[in-house]
């Protein structure tokens, strides 16, 4: 379905261009015409469940290891607010 989309053959359904703009994180406008930056960014009030489902993705390990990145990260924007 997804290549007859593509190439033209049938058009494309709104909960379609919602779904693949969700999974693949791309613009429902730049699908739609091709104009535009690609990739969106979610929302401000959409970014922590974003960031929450892509942390749960990770191995437990690798969680900790994206903890620690976060908290340095926190520590240095905190030295650059003073």
């Amino acid at each position: 379905m997804y290549c007859e989309i593509e190439n033209g053959a049938i058009e494309c359904k709104e909960r379609y261009l919602k779904l693949i703009s969700s999974e693949f994180g791309v613009s429902q406008d730049w699908i739609r015409t091709g104009v535009g930056d690609i990739f969106s960014i979610p929302p401000p009030d959409a970014r922590l469940d974003y960031v929450t489902e892509i942390f749960k993705q990770f191995d437990p390990e690798t969680q900790d290891e994206v903890l620690g990145i976060l908290k340095s990260l926190l520590k240095i924007h905190g030295k650059k607010k003073k």
